[in-house]
């Protein structure tokens, strides 16, 4: 019994530990966290020979566990002694934690990142960066340290990494090679230094470990993505498909940040005008459901709950809809739920060719005071959009302007606190091609509408990315 990996660490114990161990197992939030710091008190007074005559089996079960049968008591022991253990193990691992240690800066970050301080997490990962690039020759350690800090900050969904110097991720990039490089030649110094002194033989031949699948996934992702147009679409099923078929495999971080990639790759595509894509991203939003990609914690939010809405309304997928909402409409937050469901509605009578009845809801909408404004600006210029260019009713060009009036400023307003700025700008694009098509449509003449409308269309080819730009193509073709 003295040989347990409890007594072991028990042993280990400085005097001056004793106590602040009992007041950590205090604390402790558990069912069993009494019991636990009852028997620290009464094994520790063995401390700090645990001798074998004393540790026996009589002293933990006749003089702890009084209640309790002779080998339930031990059986008891066994386990409560493992779980003493784990807490101890923690107390000296926290203890061991000091303010400069790499570890505990990364895990300083991650607490201002995860609790919604992005000021002073921002603030942090910037004075930690300054000091360490300030040092003449960084260690091994904070070229780690410069590495994780630079990814969580980029990675925060608060920063908006469009606005962003590309050479912040080449440093980031930087600090992983140097990382890896000291990493690597001090293995090799090694390695090399057991070759020559103690004349062993090289083994890298038959040490050879397994390619990890996540490896061959990213290959393929930097292949996308540096490929041209022409091949993109099959190089595209490719990293799905490896996706696909290795998602079980892949960390939640995997998950997330390959789909996230999947999806935007797929929409930006689409949006040039290629319907292909469209499907795809369909594929991948059912996917990422089947993963619980979309919802944490039992919660999905309106934003996501209303793009699948819109993605499977425009693939037509309508039972697809119905079942969705029916299932997940609990888990968007209460206080949102009646507002995202009648969006939702919206969208989905929008792609039905419904466009006066998802006018109605909107109108509900706004005047309710719903949050999702921008979403429904929006929705609401491409209702009217779709009316005007098969309507000869003026009073459409005049709404569509009153949106368009209202819209540009609250994006002014809001900038990209809210709305990463290359989002706000596809949206600025979609508003002023909106409005172009407007005019365009009280155009009598045949072939000053002709001319017009030709200026519209290499409009948008000529735009980088507009936001709608595949619905934009096709309103364009009715005029």
């Amino acid at each position: 019994m003295a040989d347990i990996k409890l007594v072991r660490l028990l042993k280990r114990l400085h005097p001056g530990e004793i106590s602040p161990v009992r007041d950590f197992l205090n604390n402790t939030d558990s069912k069993s966290g009494s019991r636990l710091c009852k028997l620290y008190d009464h094994v520790i007074t063995l401390y700090p020979n645990f001798s074998t005559d004393k540790l026996t089996d009589d002293f933990i079960a006749i003089g702890f566990y009084k209640d309790k049968a002779y080998g339930k008591a031990l059986t008891q022991w066994r386990t409560d002694s493992l779980k003493l253990a784990e807490l101890v193990i923690r107390y000296l691992t926290v203890t061991k934690l000091d303010p400069n240690h790499w570890l505990y800066k990364i895990m300083e970050a991650e607490v201002l990142a995860e609790r919604g301080l992005y000021i002073d997490f921002s603030n942090f990962v910037s004075d930690v960066t300054d000091n360490l690039k300030s040092k003449k020759h960084p260690d091994k350690s904070e070229y780690y340290l410069l590495t994780e800090l630079n990814q969580l900050w980029y990675f925060h969904p608060a920063t908006d990494t469009f606005k962003l110097d590309e050479a912040v991720l080449n440093s980031s990039i930087g600090y992983l090679e140097k990382y890896y490089k000291l990493s690597n030649y001090r293995l090799t110094v090694e390695k090399l230094f057991r070759q020559k002194i103690y004349s062993t033989t090289d083994s890298t031949a038959s040490d050879k470990q397994q390619e990890l699948p996540v490896f061959d996934l990213y290959a393929r992702l930097i292949q996308l993505l540096k490929s041209d147009d022409s091949s993109s679409l099959q190089l595209y099923n490719e990293v799905k498909t490896t996706f696909e078929n290795g998602i079980s495999d892949l960390s939640d971080y995997d998950k997330q940040f390959v789909l996230s990639k999947l999806i935007f790759i797929a929409n930006r595509y689409y949006e040039k005008g290629k319907l292909e894509y469209l499907r795809l991203i369909f594929e991948l939003t059912k996917l990422s459901l089947i993963n619980n990609l979309l919802v944490y914690q039992g919660a999905i939010s309106p934003l996501h709950f209303v793009n699948i809405v819109n993605v499977a309304a425009n693939n037509e997928e309508f039972d697809w809809v119905k079942d969705f909402m029916a299932q997940y409409q609990d888990s968007l937050p209460k206080k949102q739920r009646i507002h995202t469901l009648q969006l939702a509605e919206a969208h989905v009578l929008f792609y039905k060719n419904k466009y006066t009845d998802s006018l109605n809801i909107l109108k509900k909408l706004s005047k309710s005071g719903a949050p999702n404004h921008v979403q429904i600006e929006c929705l609401y210029i491409r209702n009217y959009c779709e009316l005007i260019v098969s309507s000869e009713n003026y009073d459409y060009h005049d709404d569509l302007k009153r949106c368009i009036d209202r819209l540009n400023p609250y994006l002014k307003r809001k900038n990209a606190s809210v709305f990463p700025e290359h989002k706000i700008k596809a949206i600025k694009k979609m508003l002023s091609l909106a409005e172009d098509i407007s005019k365009c449509a009280l155009i009598k003449d045949k072939i000053e509408r002709k001319k017009k409308k030709e200026c519209i269309s290499k409009k948008l080819e000529e735009a980088d990315a507009v936001f709608s730009g595949y619905w934009l193509r096709k309103v364009i073709k009715k005029l």
